[in-house]
C-alpha cells in the first residue's frame, strides 16, 4: 500500500464529502473499512512492527483474520473459523469470527 497516494485520495473524497455528495451505505462502510487499514499501516510503520490488534486483510470482507496454523506448507491462513459437531442424530454448525457474533444454524437430522 503506497500511503501517500491513499491519503491523497481520502482527501479527495473528504472534499466531494464536504460538498454535499453523500455515500451509500456500502460506500460508507468501505470507506470507513479503508480508513482504518489506514490507521492500522500507520501504526505498523510508527512502531516498526508487523502486528496490529484485529488487521483488516481484505476490503471486500473486513471480519476476515489471519489464522496462524503453524503447517509447513501454509503457516498462516485467512478466513472465518467454522465449528461443526457431530453426534448420532444431529450436525450443528457455527461460524466464528473475532467481528462477527457466533451464528449457529438450526441442527439437521442425520439419516
Amino acid at each position: 500500500m503506497q500511503p501517500g497516494y491513499v491519503k491523497r485520495d481520502l482527501g479527495y473524497i473528504d472534499e466531494y464529502l464536504g460538498k454535499g455528495y453523500v455515500l451509500q451505505p456500502k460506500e460508507q462502510k468501505r470507506l470507513e473499512t479503508i480508513r482504518k487499514v489506514c490507521k492500522q499501516q500507520k501504526e505498523m510503520f510508527d512502531n516498526h512492527s508487523h502486528k496490529v490488534a484485529d488487521r483488516i486483510v481484505s476490503l471486500s470482507q473486513p471480519y476476515i483474520r489471519p489464522i496462524v496454523r503453524g503447517k509447513a506448507k501454509s503457516p498462516v491462513e485467512f478466513g472465518v473459523k467454522f465449528d461443526l459437531s457431530v453426534d448420532e442424530q444431529h450436525l450443528d454448525g457455527s461460524r466464528r469470527s473475532p467481528l462477527m457474533p457466533i451464528t449457529s444454524s438450526q441442527p439437521c437430522r442425520v439419516p
